[in-house]
């Protein structure tokens, strides 16, 4: 039986002054989340409601929000964050790059959209996920489930966080989402 420990990092919305803009955002960023939901997980695709794996998932999500092409990125077995932790490393890395104008968050609260990178401990970096708009919840794609929205909470002896980034300047990156979807 796998127990669960819930994640010690506060959730909190959206930290924007115009609220009309973050009920925006949340609105457009749920459409997305919704349109992949019950993708079924197959590794290496990335195509909606025929399969996608966790990484390929995220990158989808990433480049709508970010109003950019889609982006080519390696898919490596999942369990390479235990047998390969320099290539699960750079695949991390790679994501930094794909998406420049973003933050590593030290010890701020998670708000929704941030990407979050998770892996076994002592292992290197194996599954991505993204916030979700209601409060204490993440979006991703699992082998189990395919892309689902789960609770605050990652596997003990499984899963540590690795990585938490932000977009620095979401209110201009992501106005793209108030026409496009």
């Amino acid at each position: 039986m796998i127990r669960y420990y819930q994640i010690d990092r506060p959730w909190q919305p959206l930290s924007i002054i115009d609220q009309s803009v973050v009920t925006i955002i949340n609105l457009k960023l749920n459409i997305l989340f919704e349109r992949w939901q019950g993708t079924p997980y197959m590794a290496g695709n990335q195509c909606k409601q025929r399969g996608v794996d966790c990484i390929r998932w995220v990158t989808a999500i990433l480049d709508k929000m970010y109003s950019i092409p889609p982006t080519n990125i390696t898919t490596l077995p999942s369990d390479a964050s235990f047998h390969n932790k320099r290539g699960a490393m750079k695949a991390m890395v790679q994501i930094k790059r794909l998406y420049p104008h973003c933050k590593v968050l030290r010890h701020e609260p998670m708000e929704p959209g941030d990407l979050v990178i998770v892996g076994p401990p002592g292992g290197g970096p194996g599954h991505a996920m993204l916030v979700g708009t209601q409060k204490n919840t993440l979006w991703h794609c699992t082998p189990q489930s395919g892309v689902c929205k789960t609770g605050w909470s990652l596997a003990v002896g499984h899963q540590h966080i690795f990585r938490i980034y932000r977009a620095k300047n979401r209110v201009k990156l992501w106005t793209s989402l108030y026409t496009a979807l």
